[in-house]
């Protein structure tokens, strides 16, 4: 019978007790970081998972437009 663990947290701070099959990031969370943060994140979140685990990773319907306007600001 499959669990389902939500958890609402800071990322960055957030630590699991045990590693999960998949792992949703929704909300656009990764635009809330800096364009030099985000690999770190997505290692961050590789570190959750089990071996075989699958990511789900929310990023917007206009995500070209969106990240490009996004990472053009912080240059």
């Amino acid at each position: 019978r499959p669990q389902v663990k939500l958890h609402a947290s800071d990322i960055q701070a957030l630590v699991l007790s045990e590693k999960a099959d998949v792992v949703f990031w929704l909300f656009s969370g990764m635009l809330d970081f800096s364009k030099e943060e985000q690999p770190q994140l997505l290692k961050l979140l590789r570190g959750f998972m089990k071996d075989k685990g699958i990511l789900f990773l929310d990023i917007p319907q206009l995500a070209e437009l969106t990240i490009a306007k996004y990472t053009g600001s912080q240059d």
